[in-house]
C-alpha cells in the first residue's frame, strides 16, 4: 500500500520532525480518531507531505519496517507526547519541492478539487499506487 502522511509545524519544524523521525527510524502517532496508524504493513511506501505555513510540499519518503507500537520509552520531549510508533526505513529527504497543489487536477485523492486543503485534513491518508506514480515522477523531472 502507499500512503501519505501529512505534518506540520508544531513545537519543531515539519522539517525537524521529519529529520528526526529519519534518524530514530521511528515515524509517531498520537492516539486520535485517524485509524491508518492500524492498517499499515512492512514495507508499505510513504510519501511524507509538509503542509501549513511555508508548506504545500512533499518532503521525502520511506518504508514502513515493523508494526505498530506503543510509545512506552522515547528521550525526547516533543516525541514522548506520541502513543505509538512503527519503525522505518532510511528514509530520503527530497532536495526538490514538489508543491501539490499545482497538481490536484492530475491527483485521484483530491476529491474537491476547488478546495484542495480538504483532501489532507486527516493527517495520514492511503492513496493509489497512480498517485504515489505520478507524484515520484514529476519528482524526477523538477
Amino acid at each position: 500500500m502507499k500512503y501519505l502522511f501529512i505534518i506540520k509545524d508544531l513545537e519543531k519544524t515539519g522539517f525537524d520532525i521529519f529529520n528526526e523521525s529519519l534518524n530514530m527510524k521511528k515515524w509517531f502517532f498520537k492516539n486520535d480518531r485517524n485509524t491508518v496508524k492500524f492498517k499499515l504493513k512492512i514495507d508499505d511506501e510513504v510519501l511524507v507531505y509538509k503542509a501549513g505555513k511555508d508548506g504545500g510540499y512533499i518532503l521525502g519518503k520511506f518504508k514502513i519496517l515493523g508494526t505498530l507500537s506503543e510509545n512506552k520509552q522515547c528521550n525526547d520531549l516533543f516525541f514522548e507526547q506520541f502513543n505509538f510508533f512503527v519503525q522505518i526505513s532510511d528514509g530520503v529527504l527530497f532536495e526538490k519541492r514538489l508543491f501539490l497543489r499545482k497538481y490536484a487536477n492530475q491527483l485521484e485523492f483530491v476529491k474537491n478539487k476547488n478546495n484542495f486543503g480538504s483532501s489532507l485534513i486527516s493527517g495520514a491518508k492511503k492513496i493509489s499506487e497512480n498517485d504515489f506514480n505520478f507524484i515520484m515522477k514529476t519528482m524526477e523531472e523538477i
